[in-house]
């Protein structure tokens, strides 16, 4: 799975950056943690950074870092895209069963994968 999403960053954005993380950090534990750094995607009507995060190879997450002043029009194309707010707690407002969540002490929108959902489910609340 990295290298097909690899191969589609390469061609979605201006410029890949792909790190592998010393110390793997997500909830899932694995063995080997891979970042793909990605820059100039466009989302959302501007281009952005992209985080994508691997465990052992398979895509867990992503990070969309957005702008503060721009949450309202990030909020709208969330509920376009994933209908209604489904939960909110006091950082995140929750999407799609869990799958997204818009960030607002930090403003990014984050996704992920169907396995990580129960891991990050106290964190959105």
């Amino acid at each position: 799975a990295l290298e097909v999403v690899k191969t589609r960053l390469e061609e979605a954005c201006r410029m890949i950056q792909v790190k592998e993380i010393a110390e793997p950090w997500l909830p899932s534990k694995p063995e080997r943690q891979t970042q793909i750094n990605c820059f100039g995607y466009e989302y959302a009507g501007f281009p952005r950074k992209i985080e994508a995060v691997f465990g052992d190879g398979i895509l867990e997450l992503v990070w969309i870092l957005t702008g503060k002043a721009e949450e309202d029009r990030v909020r709208g194309a969330l509920v376009e895209a994933y209908g209604p707010m489904e939960s909110q707690g006091e950082d995140y407002e929750v999407f799609a069963g869990g799958r997204v969540a818009l960030r607002k002490d930090k403003p990014e929108v984050l996704m992920l994968s169907e396995t990580q959902v129960p891991l990050y489910q106290d964190e959105l609340q």
